[in-house]
C-alpha cells in the first residue's frame, strides 16, 4: 500500500502541474475508487492512503466558473468550430447541442 508521503508527493506534482480541478478531480476519484475497493476486498485492501490529503486538509477550495459565450461572441465561436477537424467538430457541437459540460 502506498505510504502518505508518496501521496502526499504526487498530489503536489499533479496540483503544480495540471491546477487545483485536475488535482482534486483526480485524487478525489482515486478516493473513491479505493473506497469502493475496501468494501469489495476488506481482506486486502483495509485503510485509504488518500484519505491522508482530506486529514491534512489539502483539498482547495474551487470556485465555479461564472463565465459563458455571450450571444455576440457566438457566432465567432462557432464559425472557429468549423474550421476544426470533423471529429472535433461533431464532438463540440454534441456538447453544445446536448447542454454537456467537458
Amino acid at each position: 500500500m502506498l505510504k502518505p508521503d508518496v501521496v502526499v508527493t504526487r498530489y503536489q506534482q499533479v496540483l503544480d502541474g495540471f491546477g487545483k480541478g485536475a488535482a482534486s478531480n483526480a485524487f478525489k476519484m482515486l478516493q473513491a475508487i479505493i473506497n469502493y475497493g475496501m468494501v469489495l476486498y476488506p481482506q486486502h485492501i483495509n485503510r485509504n492512503p488518500v484519505k491522508v490529503i482530506s486529514d491534512a486538509k489539502l483539498w482547495p477550495d474551487i470556485q465555479a466558473r461564472t463565465t459563458c459565450i455571450e450571444p455576440v461572441q457566438f457566432k465567432v465561436f462557432y464559425d472557429m468550430l468549423l474550421s476544426f477537424s470533423v471529429i472535433h467538430r461533431d464532438c463540440y457541437l454534441f456538447a453544445l447541442y446536448q447542454g454537456l459540460r467537458p
